[in-house]
């Protein structure tokens, strides 16, 4: 019995940890992005995934991707609708106020050549100056359940 538990748990932790993009409202016309890193994520199962959804089910994001090993989250949005600054205040909101931006990245027009040589710069510099931390066990098994 103890085998069979132990190989559902695995079974489900492979497959949930895909990386993906949730595209949700695919009706929404975005007409602008934001990235910003995310300090607080534990796990990319019950922490990157979960604050994907969430900001995927908002209205007027078109889509959501939460990259847990850089910290950086990419939304589009039209910004007729939604502003990033309230994307980040309900990042922020989650899990008790757990999660914290450190640095945001606003383009209204996406202009992804010289978007990304500035975000993987200020990117090496977050992920260069952090130590490593040993995620906090009863936060992960919390967000599992």
């Amino acid at each position: 019995m103890k085998e069979f538990i132990v190989y559902i748990v695995v079974f489900t932790l492979i497959i949930s940890c895909s990386s993906k993009s949730v595209d949700v409202n695919n009706n929404v016309v975005a007409n602008a992005n934001v990235q910003f890193v995310i300090d607080g994520m534990t796990c990319e199962i019950g922490c990157a995934n979960r604050i994907e959804e969430k900001i995927a089910k908002m209205n007027g994001v078109s889509t959501s991707s939460v990259d847990f090993e850089s910290k950086l989250a990419t939304i589009s949005f039209n910004d007729e609708t939604i502003t990033g600054d309230e994307i980040k205040s309900m990042v922020e909101s989650l899990n008790d106020n757990q999660y914290h931006i450190k640095e945001t990245v606003n383009n209204s027009d996406v202009d992804s050549d010289s978007h990304n040589e500035n975000s993987t710069d200020d990117l090496n510099q977050v992920v260069s100056g952090s130590g490593f931390e040993l995620p906090n066990i009863l936060d992960f098994f919390t967000n599992i359940i």
